[in-house]
């Protein structure tokens, strides 16, 4: 069993031992991997380079063969050029000249030209067929070890790196319901979202989640319409008499209407009973930069937070701290415990937060926002909403051995560093290490059903088109719900997809006219109305850790450990 050391200087442990053991540990997982597949590597690899020189024979053939038809196209244009210039000759003899080129023009493509190209075509056709066969050849040699990769591989690596950093299967609903009940987490950030791929797990018995979802929000759309316009107008010509002018105008409207917004945003979710009662917002500070300015900016900032800290006519606990470059760059004004803050952010934690905060090299800087809510702490970084949290083992397959192996140590490494700085915040408050939870030292956490985090994920990835209502012009937001647990441990869940119809409307505004009269300017725009349809899915959790045989049917999918299969529309 791996020993859980507590993770001092997150950002330096990742520089100077993390970064270089977990690519080790991913090479480590490769070759084992190969090694249990049997793979013939050396056949692959001779495949791979027949079909690389293959390649680049047909791109030389397809070069030539565009070269070619350029030289076609040109010749059609010759052709059309010569036959103008002999409808405007009015000379008898370059007429002729003209109509004999054009037409020698013509036999040369008929003759030449157009045999070259068949001819490469049909090169072309059988070397993309040879590539294909040696790639379908190449693919059968990789196949076991194509059917290895698993969900749960990047985390496995994680753990074996980070012992302290433990992850689940799957989200089961024991850990949703123990951030419920354990530590008060209301379910706010699921309203309005839906999740995409949710990963839990617990450092030191505290649960964590880490998820990116998908978000909505009813936004507004700017809708434009125009109105063409005409009058006569009396005017004073250069000749000194009234003439009439025939005047246009283009009238512009614009209406404001609402709209829905679609968005990602990636976060973490963390218990810990450590300062209870505390709550406090950080958000970016954007003053990290070394420059005049931003050393101006901080003063200002200092200044500020000094001043708010001696105001004794508030209800705010807050004091200034002795560290001012801290209280600068994770400025919480709004923290409502000071003693428990105090607690939390030792000279050891403000040291390593602000390592975190200012690097930009190894970690992504100053890009998270912090909300801590008595026990409950959320983290928004940046870069989790960009980073690609699904770990699909179908992004590892290839037929190309070399290319397989380059392709898995990437997204791992990419993988690692997105979730690794989206918990550093985490990891350098040491306090949050130590302390354990009670339900984890007298209680075991069953994690045998998956949540409905963990269905939102799998309806998602199902794709919501097989949810969505017929008459949706929007995107959709899906949520679920239980509807029964059967005798076999299969559970039957409701899946809604929440969207919009659209529906074209007009409205008509009136714009002040050059021809001094009010228009009636047509705007037209779309009136977004509420829809919904719910189907019902059928899952099985772990059905291969049970040791029941399973075979994936027609539309069924596995996913994480879970087989879902969508069943009827309710």
């Amino acid at each position: 069993m791996l020993m859980e050391e507590t993770v001092y200087d997150p950002l330096e442990r990742f520089k100077n031992e993390y970064a270089e053991l977990f690519l080790q540990n991913a090479k480590n997982a490769f070759e084992e991997l190969c090694q249990a597949s049997q793979i013939d590597k050396k056949a692959n690899q001779d495949l791979c380079l027949e079909i690389f020189n293959l390649t680049n024979e047909k791109d030389s053939y397809e070069t030539s063969r565009s070269h070619w038809k350029w030289l076609r196209i040109f010749c059609w244009i010759a052709i059309c050029g010569l036959l103008t210039v002999w409808g405007f000759t009015e000379d008898n003899l370059p007429g002729i000249i003209c109509t004999i080129i054009a037409v020698g023009i013509g036999i040369f493509i008929f003759a030449y030209l157009n045999g070259v190209i068949r001819e490469l075509d049909e090169v072309i056709e059988n070397l993309e067929s040879n590539i294909a066969e040696k790639k379908d050849a190449a693919y059968k040699i990789m196949q076991p070890l194509n059917e290895l990769f698993g969900w749960d591989i990047p985390a496995q690596i994680i753990h074996q790196t980070v012992p302290k950093l433990e992850f689940d299967p799957f989200f089961t609903r024991e850990r949703l319901m123990e951030l419920q009940n354990e530590f008060q987490y209301d379910n706010s950030l699921n309203e309005n979202s839906s999740i995409l791929f949710a990963h839990s797990g617990q450092i030191n018995g505290n649960p964590f989640v880490i998820a990116n979802s998908k978000t909505y929000e009813m936004g507004t759309e700017t809708y434009t319409g125009h109105l063409t316009i005409y009058w006569s107008d009396w005017t004073i010509g250069a000749n000194g008499k009234r003439q009439r002018v025939r005047r246009s105008q283009i009238l512009t409207a614009t209406v404001t209407k609402p709209c829905p917004r679609y968005g990602k945003v990636g976060f973490v979710i963390y218990g810990n009973e450590a300062a209870p009662k505390l709550e406090f917002t950080r958000r970016p500070s954007k003053l990290v930069e070394e420059s005049f300015m931003q050393n101006f900016r901080r003063k200002r900032k200092l200044k500020e937070l000094k001043k708010f800290s001696q105001n004794l006519k508030d209800d705010s606990q807050y004091t200034l701290m002795s560290n001012h470059e801290f209280e600068t760059l994770f400025e919480t004004k709004d923290r409502t415990d000071e003693v428990e803050y105090r607690l939390l952010f030792t000279a050891l934690a403000q040291q390593q937060m602000l390592s975190l905060i200012k690097d930009k090299t190894v970690s992504y800087g100053d890009d998270f926002t912090f909300f801590k809510q008595k026990k409950i702490n959320v983290i928004f970084p940046e870069h989790l909403t960009a980073a690609n949290l699904d770990t699909n083992p179908a992004q590892f397959v290839d037929y190309d051995f070399n290319h397989c192996r380059q392709n898995f140590m990437q997204i791992n490494q990419e993988y690692f560093r997105a979730v690794y700085f989206a918990m550093a915040p985490l990891l350098a408050i040491p306090l949050y290490q130590q302390m354990r939870t009670r339900k984890t030292i007298y209680r075991d956490v069953d994690k045998n059903k998956s949540s409905s985090w963990e269905w939102e994920s799998i309806a998602n990835y199902m794709g919501e088109e097989k949810f969505k209502p017929a008459k949706c012009a929007t995107d959709c937001i899906l949520k679920t719900e239980l509807v029964s647990d059967d005798e076999n441990g299969d559970s039957e869940i409701a899946v809604t997809a929440y969207g919009f119809q659209g529906i074209p409307q007009t409205d008509y505004v009136n714009v002040f006219g050059g021809d001094g009269r009010f228009h009636a300017v047509p705007v037209h725009w779309i009136l977004y109305t509420p829809i919904n349809k719910t189907t019902q899915i059928r899952i099985s959790e772990n059905v291969k850790e049970k040791g029941e045989s399973h075979k994936i049917a027609a539309g069924e999918i596995y996913r994480r450990g879970i087989f879902c299969k969508k069943t009827r529309k309710l």
